[in-house]
């Protein structure tokens, strides 16, 4: 694979876009000690994306200016996109203050953003189906994915192979996973056939009520994980586990392994990220510490390994690890999730839908969290009933309107309680 170095991070503010900035800094300060590395351009950020948090991203830029902006920085910004319409006035007044900063163009879409940066790497750290399109986009242009965003392959699986295949690319010379599961799984597959593959087993801390299940958590609760530091979305979804079901139908999509060979097992300790069977019974894992600097680093500079900032694991700081079956009728939102991954077609595009809208509403404390699982299995019956999730679709522009049309119907439907 070619090393590419310029890059775009889709959702600055966020933990993972954090993480990102401290592992470009390092890299673009130290990648020249690896002699592996010598000839290579450094790393750079070119361009970004956010929502509406511009206060965070003014802290942010104002840390890696280092005050002035003339200190030479992995900070070389082109383009910037921010959706919200004041947030984006403001960031544009904040660089007219910044000599180095006056000429980056800013942006509402992403996509255009990420279009005009001339980024070789497309970091997509967006939040739920908001980073669709920006993959596309970034397929189009030629870029190469580091996707923490499980929704891109949830959603467009199909559609990403069909535009890669076009190109005659497959899935895993364009995109590389940066969630802590699935890089693990990339690393443990290296070098065996999918043939000596018998099963991929993900990791799942079982959320925040695995040992202490509650009758009606409030959303304080439920997003108070117990080993990451996550978005609210995603905090959610581990709570209900829907985050393990998104998971694993992404794995079903980068590895190309069918859903009956792919599970998932409680851990929570959350030290061992996956395990790979292979078919003569041996079992291979990944262990790590909970630092998602490990993940993002090493599809950085994939196929080559940098000493990281980040502390190395030590095996005697964890003694007694615990790995569990995920009991049956424990969590109704993983195995609805997980069923409609094995329909496929448009199924895993509307149980998405449906629970994005589920968590705005339990967020907004407009429903409770035992609801989000009711809603959504009513969402999915009402649906199968107009007989159309059955085919795969095709364009973007389909699946943004079934997954538009779910989450304004269900909304309606809430608002109207």
């Amino acid at each position: 694979m070619a090393k590419l170095k310029n890059c775009f991070l889709g959702g600055l503010t966020g933990s993972i876009g954090q993480n990102t900035c401290s592992v470009l800094a390092y890299l673009y300060e130290n990648h020249n000690k690896a002699a592996s590395l010598e000839k290579v351009n450094r790393y750079r950020l070119v361009g970004f994306s956010v929502k509406s948090r511009v206060a965070d991203v003014i802290a942010i830029l104002q840390k890696l200016l280092a005050g002035d902006g003339e200190k030479e920085s992995f900070l070389a910004l082109k383009t910037v996109a921010v959706s919200d319409a004041a947030a984006r006035e403001k960031l544009k007044a904040f660089f007219k203050t910044v000599q180095c900063l006056k000429k980056v163009v800013v942006y509402e879409r992403t996509e255009l953003a990420l279009a005009d940066s001339e980024a070789d790497v497309f970091i997509n750290a967006l939040s739920g189906s908001s980073g669709l399109e920006p993959t596309i986009c970034a397929l189009t242009c030629n870029m190469r994915i580091l996707l923490a965003n499980k929704e891109s392959l949830v959603m467009g699986g199909s559609l990403i192979k069909t535009l890669l295949a076009k190109r005659g690319e497959t899935i895993d010379e364009v995109i590389l996973p940066i969630d802590s599961e699935h890089k693990a799984i990339q690393t443990l597959s290296h070098g065996w056939r999918r043939d000596q593959v018998a099963k991929l087993i993900l990791t799942a801390s079982g959320g925040p009520f695995w040992e202490n299940e509650l009758a009606d958590p409030t959303p304080e609760q439920a997003l108070a994980h117990p080993n990451w530091n996550m978005g609210a979305k995603i905090s959610i979804d581990s709570a209900t586990m829907m985050n393990k079901a998104l998971e694993i139908i992404e794995a079903h999509v980068l590895f190309s392994l069918p859903y009956k060979q792919i599970s998932a097992i409680i851990h929570k300790e959350q030290v061992v990220h996956a395990f790979l069977e292979l078919t003569n019974g041996e079992c291979l894992a990944l262990l790590g510490a909970n630092d998602m600097r490990y993940a993002i680093q090493g599809s950085l500079t994939y196929p080559e390994l940098m000493k990281g900032t980040y502390k190395p694991f030590n095996l005697t700081d964890h003694a007694n690890l615990t790995f569990q079956a995920i009991p049956k009728g424990r969590y109704p939102l993983f195995e609805l999730a997980c069923v409609c991954g094995e329909k496929g077609g448009a199924w895993p595009i509307l149980v998405n839908a449906a629970n994005e809208a589920c968590v705005e509403a339990f967020l907004a404390r407009s429903i409770t969290f035992n609801q989000i699982s009711t809603y959504v299995a009513a969402t999915l019956e009402r649906y199968e009933k107009k007989n159309v999730l059955h085919t795969e679709l095709t364009s973007l522009a389909a699946i943004m309107e079934l997954h538009n049309d779910v989450k304004r119907a269900l909304r309606r439907h809430i608002a109207a309680l």
